[in-house]
Formats: C-alpha cells, sequence, structure tokens
C-alpha cells in the first residue's frame, strides 16, 4: 500500500491514545485494564474494555527484525558499519513499564546507554535510570495517565545531563479550517508545553527536514556516540494507535530502512521501517500540542557535572532576572557611575536588582525533594560553596550586603533562609552568606561584555581565577544564561 493509506484496522471508534482493536481469538474482557496511551493525553476507563496478547506487526511496511529478511538486513547494516549504533541500545534495551511510558522508557534506556550517571540510588547502593526516577519537568502520576509531550521530553534529557539536538518535522498540509484552529492555539500550547525546571532552560525545537534526519541516523547508526529516539504517529506505520516514542538502532543503506528498537514489547517486537516513512510519521500532528512531531539526536553531556547551582525558571520574577542580566541593564549602571571605584559600583548594581536572587537561581536538589542528588554529591556540592565563598566576589557582595541598606535585603535573607535545600548544602554558612554566595555566582556568570564601563579593581575581581569547582559551577549558569540569552 502507498504511504499513510493502509486499511482500516477495524470498524470500531478509536480514539487517538487507544488502541482497541484486534482479532476476536486474541480479546479477553477486562474492566480494570489501562489502555495503550502513546503520547500526552488521557483516557477513561470502561467495563467494556478489552485485553489484547500483543498486535500483528502489519508488513509491509514493516520488517519484523527476527525473520531472515529482518537477518538479513542487521548482517549487512553491520557490514556497511551502520549498525554500530545497536549494541549500546541493545545492552539497556527495556519494555515500558506502564502503557504511557513510551518516553520516559526511551529515555531511560537512552541514558543508561550513553552511561550517563543519575547519581542518586535506584535500588539498594546501585545507580541506575529507571523510569519513575524522571520527574523533574512533568509529575510522574501525570506521566503515568497522560504520557509526555516532545519539549519536555527533551527539557527531561537536558535535565539529567544530555546534549539534546531535537527537531520538529514540517506538519503534513491539513484541512484550512484546521490549519487557522491550530494557528490560534499554537502560541498557547507551547507556552504551556515549554519546562521552565531548575535543571536546564527550555529551549524550542527547531524545525527538521528529511535530509537532516538521514544524516543524524547515520552518524548515529556508525556509531558517533550518540542516539536518535523518534516521536511518530503509529498510523502512517500501518499500526494501531498514534503517538509513539521510541530509539533507533540501526540503518540498512542499500534499503533506506531503519531499526526501530520499540520499547512497547508487549504490542510490537523491533522491526524495520522504511526510513522516509518513518519520517513522514513525524510529520503528524499531535493535538495535544497543535505541533507535528520530530526526533532528537542525544549525546551526553558532559558540561552537566555542576552540582550545587542552577538557573532557575520556575519563580514569577525569573523573566525580571533575565532582562535584568543579559538585556544590558548592567552595563547601563555600570556607566552612569563609570570613574567611581569598585565597591560603589557592585552597590549600584546591586541596589538595581529587581528581587531576591532566589527567584533565577537555585540549589540542587530542588525544593520538592523528587529528583534530589543523593549524598555521593553532598562533598563536591560543599567544595564548590567555599570556592564561591572564598571569591573576591562573594567578599566584596558580603560587605555590601552587611550594611542593610539594599532594597530587598530582608526579604532575600528570609528566601534563603527558608529553602532547606540550600540550608542542606550550605549548612556552615548564615543566611547572609549564602545569599552572597548566590549573588557571587550570579554576577561572576553573566557576559564579560557587561563590565566594559567597570572600575579596574571590579575587573580584577571578575577574572579571579576561582577554584575547580567554584569554575564549575560558573562555568555551568554561564551556560545556562548563553542559551537564555539566544
Amino acid at each position: 500500500f502507498p504511504p499513510g493509506t493502509f486499511p482500516s484496522v477495524g470498524t470500531e471508534s478509536l480514539s487517538m491514545f487507544s488502541d482497541d482493536w484486534e482479532p476476536i481469538s486474541n480479546r479477553i474482557e477486562a474492566s480494570d485494564l489501562p489502555l495503550d496511551v502513546g503520547v500526552a493525553g488521557g483516557a477513561t476507563r470502561t467495563a467494556s474494555m478489552t485485553s489484547f496478547y500483543r498486535r500483528p506487526l502489519p508488513s509491509p511496511p514493516c520488517t519484523r527484525f527476527s525473520t531472515p529478511k529482518g537477518k538479513l538486513w542487521f548482517v549487512e547494516a553491520l557490514q556497511e558499519g551502520t549498525a554500530e549504533g545497536f549494541f549500546p541500545v541493545a545492552e539497556q534495551f527495556s519494555t515500558q513499564a506502564e502503557p504511557a511510558f513510551c518516553g520516559l522508557t526511551t529515555l531511560s534506556v537512552v541514558l543508561n546507554a550513553l552511561e550517563v550517571d543519575p547519581r542518586r540510588a535506584w535500588k539498594g547502593v546501585w545507580r541506575w535510570y529507571h523510569e519513575d526516577m524522571l520527574d523533574c519537568c512533568e509529575d510522574i502520576e501525570k506521566v503515568r495517565q497522560n504520557g509526555i509531550t516532545f519539549e519536555k521530553l527533551a527539557c527531561l534529557a537536558r535535565c539529567n545531563g544530555l546534549c539534546v539536538k531535537s527537531r520538529i518535522s514540517p506538519a503534513k498540509e491539513t484541512d484550512p479550517s484546521e490549519v487557522i484552529k491550530n494557528m490560534m492555539d499554537l502560541e498557547k500550547n507551547l507556552e504551556e508545553d515549554m519546562c521552565s525546571c531548575s535543571r536546564a532552560p527550555a529551549q524550542k525545537s527547531e524545525e527538521g527536514n528529511f535530509e537532516e534526519f538521514r544524516k543524524d541516523v547515520q552518524a548515529s547508526a556508525a556509531g558517533d556516540g550518540s542516539i536518535v529516539i523518534v516521536s511518530y504517529s503509529r498510523s502512517v506505520l500501518g499500526q494501531t494507535g498514534d503517538g509513539h516514542f521510541s530509539p533507533i538502532g540501526a540503518y540498512h543503506r542499500g534499503e533506506d530502512q531503519v531499526l526501530v528498537m520499540d520499547v512497547a514489547r508487549y504490542k510490537y517486537p523491533p522491526h524495520w521501517v522504511p526510513l522516509k516513512l518513518l519520517w513522514e510519521a513525524t510529520r503528524c500532528v499531535d493535538k495535544v500540542t497543535g505541533r507535528s512531531r520530530g526526533y532528537m539526536k542525544f549525546a551526553k553531556d558532559t558540561s552537566m557535572d555542576a552540582s550545587l547551582l542552577t538557573i532557575d525558571l520556575r519563580h514569577e520574577d525569573s523573566s525580571k532576572w533575565l532582562d535584568f542580566l543579559l538585556s544590558g541593564k548592567i552595563p547601563e549602571i555600570l556607566e552612569k557611575n563609570e570613574g567611581k571605584d569598585a565597591t560603589t559600583q557592585l552597590h549600584a548594581i546591586l541596589t538595581m536588582m529587581p528581587s531576591p536572587p532566589s527567584a533565577v537561581i537555585s540549589c540542587y536538589p530542588k525544593a520538592n525533594g523528587t529528583s534530589c542528588w543523593a549524598c555521593c554529591r553532598h562533598g563536591e556540592q560543599r567544595e564548590a560553596a567555599e570556592g564561591i565563598y572564598q571569591s573576591s566576589m562573594r567578599k566584596a557582595v558580603g560587605q555590601i550586603l552587611a550594611k542593610k541598606d539594599i532594597p530587598w535585603h530582608t526579604d532575600c535573607i528570609n528566601s534563603i533562609t527558608g529553602l532547606h535545600y540550600c540550608s542542606m548544602m550550605m549548612e556552615n554558612y548564615n543566611g547572609m552568606e549564602r545569599l552572597a554566595i548566590l549573588l557571587a555566582a550570579l554576577l561572576l556568570a553573566i557576559p564579560s561584555t557587561s563590565w566594559e564601563h567597570a572600575d579596574n579593581r571590579l575587573l580584577e575581581i571578575i577574572n579571579e581565577k576561582l577554584s575547580p569547582a567554584a569554575k564549575v559551577e560558573v562555568d555551568h549558569l554561564r551556560s545556562q544564561l548563553q542559551v537564555l540569552n539566544g
């Protein structure tokens, strides 16, 4: 059949989330079984729901991995060098633990395959990624019921130590009225879908194209150290259900086929599909977000070694802080105070800050405690805090704060002292010292171009060589601010 024109798999009404058709011989009535959810969105259980033992894989267009043809293509891909990416994925490949966990399972497979240390315990003394640990960008119970959207999965990957290249596929042409409706809802949906958790600033995915997709798949399959995952509509492949996430394990150049390592193994086994058809499946619009689907290319992010501080955009005043730090406000303040000493210039900057710094910077672990680092990082955190505490910037800020004439001084001390997670990691410092540490780290992390009119002594403070642990923290904050600065 031509792509996207497979016959209907049943005459019953199918929701975008459920797979409720199967040959009569495979059906078992069950009133307490969950639906097979593959995208963000919920479903209601009813007494008439059925249960299934797997699904017949539609062939064509899919070719089961374990068939003679599937094995032959794998051997040939291996000989061509485009199945190297299969092995790290296969070593960690697992079945999604919940019907709506395709995104979380795919990500946990990738994290373990790329040997990212979660730095928190899984079971007993062992540190290992499991779906239930991936909860910093979306409440795990919400994901259990509704699945996870494309952008939030990308954010979740960044939060857990991955470099993420995310690409949204150009949407297929639809009915004009639907296009207008989507345009009206798109910005609202995007705003709601963007994650602003503390581990990694939100980033919107760029639009990709088929040739870029092919190159990324080929490079990953050839073993360049990355893993590609796809967010696609099953229906385009003739499969039941709709949105789904899974990693790609190999590529066959001669047949232009990719090996999809389907994490819903209770439903479909790993299978080969035409690359072009898979691309078309990523172009279907997710009705929850109003955007088409796409793909992500993951690699290990070595810059995520910071253990103490992070830009945190969850506070309502975070936008004011970003405007202050990145839009030229500090250079304006310094220019107005040009020729004055370092203390005067720094005091002017602190006075003009919009609110307590807890509106834009926070400490690991996060306040809710759901994704906290294990005690294996506490030593690193204290070392980082002490390194910033001993810096000239922290000392200069501390001297100004001691005068208690900053407008938001009292609110700042109360907010910092009240943060349990900051008091845990910086227990050797009082409230004012913790505040000075956060402010010093922020000031050291802003773009160097902001200090053009700074006094020579202030420039010496800014350019001071930090301890290795403190430098990691400041570099991490700087990289986050660079992302937010576009």
